[in-house]
């Protein structure tokens, strides 16, 4: 059955303002081109990886049980959470590192004002599909996501059988995703005049 997935902006900078939507996924892919006009005018920066940062702390995201549980039927978030855990310390090079688990909390705004703190001197966010790791891929932070989540082209892993290895994107990469999302989010006025049908069905 064809669905229509509605919810916050890709960007913690817009929510409340603009609104992603997708059709038969969750989130947007990442694929496509994209003239760049659109998040050019949001604004957001775009910093630098630091490739060079030996030692520092991983960031988990939990998600709501209910979103676990009945949208990805996964189970509860504390199954996740405990398959993060494990998969983190099982990495010689994070054995040692502080890991900063965020519990979920409804309040969104709250959240997402908290991150970017977090985010100073991360060397991993491990996330499912959280907004979160679009917002570590745009403070130059590397992500690992799961294939539902829009950060996904630009995960560290992008399987539980590889081998793992810490991806910085480029700040080329990650314009071009960030791109690509800024083109698949719209203001209720954009959805109430057509725009973003025709894009979602062009």
């Amino acid at each position: 059955r064809e669905f229509y997935y509605c919810d916050n902006s890709y960007f913690d900078q817009t929510r409340q303002t603009y609104f992603r939507v997708t059709r038969n996924r969750l989130q947007h892919s990442g694929e496509g081109t994209s003239d760049g006009k659109r998040f050019a005018e949001l604004g957001i920066p775009i910093y630098p990886a630091n490739v060079n940062q030996l030692r520092g702390h991983v960031v988990v995201c939990p998600q709501s049980d209910w979103f676990m549980d009945r949208i990805v039927r996964y189970g509860p978030t504390g199954e996740w959470l405990r398959y993060a855990l494990a998969n983190i310390k099982s990495e010689p090079v994070f054995d040692q590192c502080e890991v900063r688990v965020r519990s979920w909390s409804p309040d969104k705004a709250k959240l997402s004002r908290s991150l970017p703190e977090d985010l100073i001197g991360a060397l991993l966010l491990y996330t499912h599909s959280s907004a979160a790791a679009v917002t570590a891929l745009l403070a130059g932070v590397p992500v690992v996501c799961s294939p539902t989540c829009a950060a996904y082209p630009l995960s560290s892993r992008y399987d539980s059988h590889d081998n793992f290895n810490v991806f910085y994107p480029s700040i080329e990469s990650r314009t071009e995703l960030m791109d690509v999302l800024a083109d698949n989010q719209w203001t209720l006025n954009e959805m109430r005049s057509g725009i973003a049908w025709g894009v979602l069905h062009g």
